[in-house]
This record gives structure tokens, C-alpha cells and sequence, in this order.
């Protein structure tokens, strides 16, 4: 593209450093309502990553509009940009170390991108098009629609999205907004019109988006290439209000038996959903815990019956909307021979209550938190440009999060595991989905 003539910020703020962590970020703001948020690091060679993020979302659209927020992402991204078509675009980016990945989420649009250092201006410009002057192909959303009507025609040809999908339905209920897959009433709803206008709700209003950028960069050049290629997005409209749209989880627990696939293997699912107040301590107690729960499981399921293939644990810490309570879901995922699911359950059920009433033992505590200190020992661009994210949104986990989580670590006990377990596994609440080959 023709670069845009760059307009000059209307803010410009060095941030404070945090030298442990390799950042030293330096702010942009823009008359377009974007801000943009740079940091030289020097974690890798040749290596950049850029992450964004606005409110809004499948939220901020109408009813009508979130079968076509769902599938926007896809068509658009395949569609080319600008005054290129698909296979234009791919050619002219068959030398360059870029990928640009964006998605619309429940509540927030999402950008995230890599690129090496010489191909930051290319990452900026797909960015641009994307965002200013995107393309909806009818071939791309008629390959859509041909995916989706294939999926809806049988949606258990496949037992994994089958289980998943079963979950995310007992979880959410009939919300679009956390649906898995479209139904068919989605599918006929489906046009180029309404595909355009969902993602322009989102990525054809630059107000209120969040731009950053960490890796191997000189940050003055990539400042002049903001100036260029961000600063100069549409700006058409107001910023959205961050808002909580997660809803509850059912009461009781949710048992769904389906059968799904082909094969001899059985797929057992379980999830667990709790609200627990945001705190550093917290966020190491979910690491340790899933590293004990996964390493309890393993051998008291896979290594006592033998039947378990793959058994998985992890807590999932997200933060609230709106600044809250964080929503804290274990999510446990285990494989056996169809004629052990039983047998499987009522073990997973002996261990997950022994965990979440005597708790684990301090030898099970301290190898988890070993494993935990380990993965802190090292930090990615992508971690560095969440903290900028979080500091400058007031959403998620911060630098000084990050430093006070490493510190935190060393004082996990059993005690404190065993008490945060209690807390965030509801016994007589979850939802479990059995799914067996048909």
C-alpha cells in the first residue's frame, strides 16, 4: 500500500522501567482515539510481537449480527486487503516473516501478531488494511458456509469437538456469544453484508484499541511507522464500556452422556467454574494447583487403572470484564477404553475430593511449586506485551504482578493449597460430559 501520511500523537509519555523485566515502554496516543505502546527488549534476535485489544466484541453487536461476528474474522483474513485479493496478498507476502492473527471475542476484538525486525512495517501495514479497508470475498464466505453446513449436518462426526461443543453448551446455555459451532439457523443467516458490518463495529472504529509492541526494535523507527500506520486508522466512534457478559454456571452438577465419532476410545470431560477474588497470591495458587491436580491424576488414574491415555488438568484464571473477581474453571480432559468410563469417573471423583478436602501433601506442593518457579525463570515478548496491556487497561496481570507472583511462589504450602483447592472446587457443582463412539 501507499504508506499514509503519518499524523503526529497528541500524547507522548515515557513510562516508568522495569529493568528486570526488559521493559522500558514508551506511550503514543492518538487523535484517532488508539494508543500505542513500545518497548525495546532484548529477549530474542529478530523477533517482534505486537498485541491489541478493544472492549466490545460479539457484545457490542445486535442479536442479528453474531452468527456473522463469528465467522468475520475467518472470511476477512482470507479475503485479501485492500486493493489485493487472497492470492495477490499471499504473493506479496511470500518473503516476509509475518503472521497476523485477529479474532473477535465474547467481549473484546483481538490482534496478535509477530514479525521479524525488518518486517515490522509489513506487520503494521496488513494491520492498516485489515482494519481500514477489509475485504469480504464471496467465495470466502461461501468456503464458510460449506465448513459450517458440513459441521451442522453431523455435529458428532467428531467426538473431541463434539465433547467440546456439549460442554460449552451445558456451560453457557444458548448464549452466541460462547457457542462452538453455528447452528443451522446461524448458517442461513449468514451474509457478505453482515459479515462487513460486524467487523467494522470492531476493527473499522480505532477508538479505544490498544496497540503493543515488544521485541527487537528500535523504538523511534517504529514510533515514525505508528505515526503512519495506526495513528492514521478510522476513528468512528465512541470508545465501548468494558462489560461483564460471562454468565453463571448451572447449579448442581451437569452430567451429558452422548455418543460421538468412531473408534475404540471414550472421551470424559469436567469442568469447574468458580469466582475468586483478583490477587497475585491467587494466580500462584491456580499454577501450583494445576501442576498437583495434573500430577494426581496421572497417577491415580492413568497409573492405577491403566485405562486414562491422556489425562489433563489446568486452572484457567481469567480476569474479569469489569475488574472483579477473577472466573476460575478447572478443566480436566481424560481418554479410556469405552467400557471403563465408569470405573474412570468414580476414580477422578476420589481424587478430586481428596484434594479438595485433605488437600495434597507437602511433597505433591513442593515439586508443583518447583515446576511453577521454573517456568517463571523465563519471560517471552509476548508475556511483556500483556503486562503493557494490563497496566495501561487495568485488566489482567502486570509486570509487578509478574515480580510478586516470583516471590510469592516460595511461600506456597501444602496448607494454602489445600484451603485455595477447597475454595475453587465446588463438589456438588460442575458439568461433565461422557462421550462414547458411536
Amino acid at each position: 500500500m501507499d504508506p499514509p501520511t503519518p499524523v503526529k500523537e497528541t500524547g507522548y509519555t515515557q513510562l516508568a522501567a522495569n529493568t528486570d523485566l526488559y521493559l522500558k515502554p514508551t506511550e503514543l496516543d492518538f487523535g484517532n482515539g488508539s494508543t500505542v505502546i513500545l518497548n525495546h527488549s532484548g529477549i530474542s534476535n529478530d523477533q517482534v510481537t505486537l498485541s491489541a485489544v478493544s472492549n466490545g466484541g460479539l457484545n457490542a453487536l445486535a442479536a442479528a449480527d453474531q452468527p456473522d461476528g463469528r465467522v468475520a474474522a475467518d472470511v476477512v483474513t482470507t479475503s485479501g486487503a485492500g486493493a489485493h485479493n487472497e492470492a495477490q496478498l499471499r504473493q506479496l507476502l511470500a518473503g516476509a516473516t509475518v503472521d497476523v492473527k485477529l479474532s473477535i471475542g465474547a467481549h473484546t476484538d483481538i490482534i496478535d501478531a509477530t514479525s521479524s525486525t525488518s518486517d515490522v512495517e509489513v506487520m503494521l501495514e496488513l494491520i492498516h488494511l485489515y482494519m481500514a479497508s477489509p475485504n469480504v470475498d464471496p467465495v470466502a464466505v461461501q468456503r464458510e458456509v460449506a465448513d459450517a453446513t458440513s459441521t451442522a449436518a453431523d455435529p458428532f462426526a467428531d467426538q473431541a469437538t463434539a465433547a467440546q461443543a456439549t460442554l460449552m453448551r451445558a456451560r453457557y446455555g444458548d448464549d452466541d456469544r460462547f457457542a462452538q459451532d453455528l447452528t443451522t439457523a446461524d448458517i442461513a443467516s449468514l451474509d457478505a453484508d453482515g459479515i462487513m458490518r460486524a467487523w467494522k463495529t470492531g476493527f473499522g472504529n480505532a477508538t479505544g484499541w490498544t496497540f503493543t509492541i515488544s521485541g527487537d526494535i528500535d523504538v523511534d523507527e517504529v514510533s515514525d511507522l505508528a505515526r503512519q500506520y495506526l495513528g492514521t486508522l478510522p476513528g468512528t466512534g465512541s470508545d465501548v464500556k468494558p462489560t461483564d457478559v460471562t454468565p453463571p454456571p448451572p447449579d448442581g452438577a451437569v452430567v451429558k452422556d452422548i455418543e460421538a465419532g468412531t473408534g475404540d476410545t471414550a472421551t470424559l470431560l469436567r469442568l469447574y467454574s468458580m469466582r475468586v477474588p483478583k490477587s497475585v497470591a491467587n494466580h500462584v495458587l491456580a499454577e501450583v494447583a494445576t501442576e498437583v491436580v495434573s500430577a494426581r491424576i496421572l497417577k491415580g488414574i492413568r497409573e492405577d487403572i491403566s485405562q486414562s491415555y491422556s489425562p489433563t488438568a489446568s486452572f484457567y484464571v481469567a480476569p474479569s470484564e469489569e475488574g472483579g473477581d477473577d472466573f476460575v474453571e478447572l478443566y480436566l480432559e481424560m481418554t479410556a477404553a469405552p467400557s471403563e468410563v465408569s470405573a474412570v469417573t468414580t476414580a477422578l471423583n476420589a481424587e478430586i475430593t481428596d484434594l479438595a478436602t485433605k488437600g495434597p501433601s507437602a511433597a505433591e506442593v513442593q515439586a508443583a511449586a518447583a515446576v511453577v518457579t521454573q517456568r517463571y525463570n523465563y519471560i517471552s515478548d509476548n508475556q511483556l506485551c500483556g503486562f503493557m496491556l494490563a497496566e495501561h487497561t487495568g485488566i489482567g496481570g502486570t509486570a509487578d504482578d509478574f515480580n510478586a507472583a516470583y516471590a510469592e511462589v516460595g511461600a506456597v504450602s501444602a496448607a494454602n493449597v489445600r484451603t485455595y483447592l477447597s475454595t475453587v472446587i465446588p463438589l456438588t457443582r460442575y458439568i461433565e460430559v461422557h462421550a462414547l463412539p458411536r
